[in-house]
């Protein structure tokens, strides 16, 4: 069974598995808050019309933004903790690989080949012999892969395993980075962000918005200052310390 083959096909599982998760999430997102949204709104709506301060609906509001907060924290929290999973920790035994690929390849081999074999035998005589012959021997094979996937249950192989750490807090594609000593490395994005990130704890130490467009390279200038460009025409000196 090719599933069985190598890593390649789990890997195409996490990233099918994890394009399909991720839209997913973001729709029970906008399902979840569309009603928040719906009575901020109407508040807002009723206020203008009867021309008042609206204290009520202000506490409304306020109280409905503190809830789609939370819930976009809570979501946030989630995609990150999915993409982590996916990312770093999706495996998969050779063994469960291959009993995948009996029920996707020789079950569904079987299958066509008796319909196939219907279609041939018009006049009704039934099952011919090459065919009965061809599913004690595709039964037989399917009998010695679940004896193999048994023995492999416990031969694990993980997808993105060179994957060494795995940094998220830019909200669009990254442009570049630079590294600063060791364990410090600076990022610049679409976002319009330059991030200063520690390696070692994962963390972001501080967020630069400096620029009013994409911020697309970085260099080094000492351990203390680097300097951004960005696609709106300028290139800025940032110091590192007291971003």
């Amino acid at each position: 069974s090719f599933l069985a083959s190598d890593g390649r096909v789990l890997d195409w599982i996490r990233k099918a598995l994890l394009t399909a998760t991720l839209p997913i999430m973001e729709i029970l997102r906008l399902i979840i808050l569309f009603p928040i949204y719906a009575t901020i709104c109407i508040n807002s709506i009723i206020d203008i019309i009867s021309s008042k301060s609206g204290c009520r609906s202000f506490d409304c509001n306020y109280k409905l933004s503190r809830h789609k907060k939370s819930i976009n924290d809570w979501f946030a929290d989630s995609r990150k903790k999915i993409n982590d999973y996916f990312c770093r920790n999706f495996s998969f035994s050779s063994g469960e690989l291959l009993f995948l690929g009996i029920f996707l390849e020789d079950v569904p081999q079987i299958i066509i080949t008796f319909i196939v074999e219907d279609i041939i035998n018009e006049d009704g005589e039934g099952i011919s012999k090459n065919a009965q012959i061809n599913l004690i021997i595709a039964l037989f094979d399917i009998a010695h892969k679940l004896a193999v996937s048994y023995d492999l249950r416990n031969d694990w192989i993980k997808a993105g395993e060179g994957l060494l750490e795995l940094f998220s807090g830019h909200s669009d594609n990254v442009c570049s980075i630079v590294t600063i000593g060791t364990n410090r490395f600076v990022s610049v994005s679409r976002d319009k962000t330059v991030k200063f990130w520690n390696s070692t704890t994962g963390k972001v130490i501080c967020t630069f918005n400096e620029h009013e467009n994409w911020v697309s390279g970085v260099a080094k200038i000492n351990r203390k200052t680097v300097v951004t460009a960005s696609d709106e025409k300028t290139a800025k000196v940032l110091d590192l310390q007291t971003g």
